[in-house]
């Protein structure tokens, strides 16, 4: 896995790397996040992804999608977050709520797309 790559995570599977939540099975593509392997709570997080990346729930409609993504350079601050995603020359925030961290479990939704923004030694694990 690495950086610009779109990788599926399914149900009850950890994260391999830091992604921006592109898309999920479930409905304005909201994601549940489970954290303990990182900050000990159990309770499950919501994540969702932006609007304009929520529709694309196919892999031929993610196999088509172009976007530049600019992140913030790696910091070990996890509840912080601060990227831009252009599409289509339209350029959009997105923050914490939309970033799946390496190490945290997909729980209670039976897949995402994400698309990996910092890995390994750049993780924020």
């Amino acid at each position: 896995v690495k950086v610009g790559d779109y990788i599926r995570v399914d149900n009850d599977s950890l994260f391999p790397a830091d992604l921006l939540l592109i898309a999920s099975s479930e409905q304005q593509g909201m994601a549940y996040i489970e954290t303990s392997n990182l900050d000990g709570e159990t309770n499950l997080k919501i994540k969702q992804a932006l609007d304009t990346t929520a529709t694309m729930t196919s892999p031929e409609s993610l196999s088509r999608f172009r976007a530049e993504i600019t992140c913030e350079p790696p910091s070990r601050h996890v509840n912080e977050f601060n990227g831009n995603i252009e599409i289509d020359g339209v350029e959009r925030h997105f923050g914490i709520d939309q970033l799946l961290l390496r190490g945290a479990r997909l729980k209670n939704t039976a897949w995402i797309f994400g698309a990996v923004i910092y890995t390994g030694h750049d993780s924020k694990l």
